[in-house]
């Protein structure tokens, strides 16, 4: 396909009801980076699909005087077809979960679709599952770094943890909601969460492993709706309970000035673990964006655990590298090639019980994190702000800069 001249193509970065607040920032920060490297580009909010008609009726009125029109959504929600010229109109979603999540809904999407993946284990996932529609690796990114940070020494507090832990990992909640699919399903559901709770299988691998072993067939003979529900509820477990093992041994003293911030009360209450106001733990359930980018500000450590991301890494990671906070965060390939270990970011030790002593072994040589922040904040800014994943959003939909 011969590439199309960046000035002949306007960009909407559409913005779908239903949204979580962190998808606005997102969206936003893409936009400006399209609009650092000279990309015609606007921000569409929806707040219910029935905004369909006035969508278009925008698009149609700003794309004139442009031979391409592209849309661009998160996890393929835009799914509305074209009300302009069709040869004119391209799709592009950004798939921040598991594709299959997703991919029922944009499967049979006719109109110039292709997407992006957070994660390198995911490249194969559509293939997989018997989609022709491409998918790209397109990882996570982030602002551009503060100026005058405070150096570690400075910081009052010494980690945040940001995340949710879903009510399925309570007592029978799994067995209640795999009891509701049909009896091969909920056999290579169990066996999904078998393997990949391990932590030596992907999601993706453990699922394609116990679709073979169960069915004897591959991932496409299963329906996308029904690998939607398994997808989901072996992430969500999974996930879960994995944070579950890191907070219970992260929490087991209260030495530590630790910030945890999330809906996630009652599974660590479940658990026994104890949630008290006051003290060094502070306990905050969910709190908006812009609260958590302040207290990132002021903390030592970024403590990321998102287990089920093998091959990329996450928003938080890189909003705490752009507000100075030493990041620590699970095991990652991506990660692992772009900073190394202790040269830009350090990785959570397998094994978990020592968690805690790592953690606080690491915050006594406050020189030593001030260097692995200024490496890492060296590399982010060169590589890993929203400008520079505009520049490869711009290569991935063939357009000449």
């Amino acid at each position: 396909m011969q590439k199309a001249p960046i000035g002949s193509m306007i960009i909407f970065v559409i913005a779908t009801p239903m949204r979580a607040a962190f998808a606005d920032v997102m969206l936003d920060d893409l936009q400006k980076g399209l609009e650092t490297i000279g990309s015609p580009s606007h921000v569409i909010r929806m707040s219910d699909a029935s905004e369909i008609d006035g969508v278009w009726q925008t698009i149609s009125e700003q794309s004139k005087g442009y031979d391409t029109v592209v849309g661009i959504d998160l996890n393929g929600n835009f799914n509305s077809p074209p009300v302009i010229d069709p040869e004119r109109w391209r799709r592009f979603t950004i798939l921040i979960d598991h594709p299959y999540f997703h991919a029922y809904k944009f499967s049979g999407y006719e109109f110039g679709l292709a997407c992006s993946v957070v994660d390198q284990t995911h490249e194969s996932a559509l293939s997989d599952a018997g989609l022709e529609i491409s998918a790209e690796f397109l990882p996570h990114a982030g602002p551009p770094p503060e100026p005058d940070v405070l150096s570690i020494a400075e910081r009052q507090r010494d980690i945040l943890f940001c995340g949710n832990i879903a009510e399925i990992v309570l007592p029978n909640k799994l067995a209640e909601k795999v009891g509701t699919f049909p009896m091969p399903v909920q056999q290579i559901t169990l066996k999904t969460i078998e393997r990949a709770i391990t932590g030596e299988f992907t999601i993706h691998s453990a699922l394609k492993r116990a679709t073979s072993d169960i069915l004897s067939e591959p991932l496409s003979a299963i329906p996308l709706e029904t690998l939607s529900a398994v997808c989901k509820t072996v992430e969500t477990y999974v996930a879960g309970r994995m944070r579950l093992e890191l907070l219970a041994n992260l929490l087991s003293e209260n030495e530590l000035k630790i910030d945890v911030v999330g809906r996630l009360r009652k599974p660590l209450e479940a658990y026994g673990i104890n949630i008290e106001s006051g003290g060094s733990i502070r306990y905050h359930d969910y709190l908006p964006f812009e609260s958590v980018a302040k207290m990132m500000q002021a903390t030592k450590i970024n403590l990321n655990s998102n287990f089920t991301i093998r091959g990329g890494s996450h928003e938080r990671i890189w909003h705490g590298i752009a507000r100075g906070c030493a990041t620590v965060t699970n095991e990652s390939s991506f990660l692992r090639d772009e900073f190394g270990d202790g040269k830009g970011v350090l990785f959570i030790p397998q094994e978990i019980e020592t968690i805690y002593d790592f953690l606080r072994e690491t915050l006594t040589d406050t020189d030593n994190l001030d260097e692995i922040v200024a490496a890492a904040s060296k590399r982010y800014a060169s590589h890993h702000v929203w400008q520079h994943r505009a520049q490869e959003l711009i290569e991935l939909l063939n357009i000449e800069t």
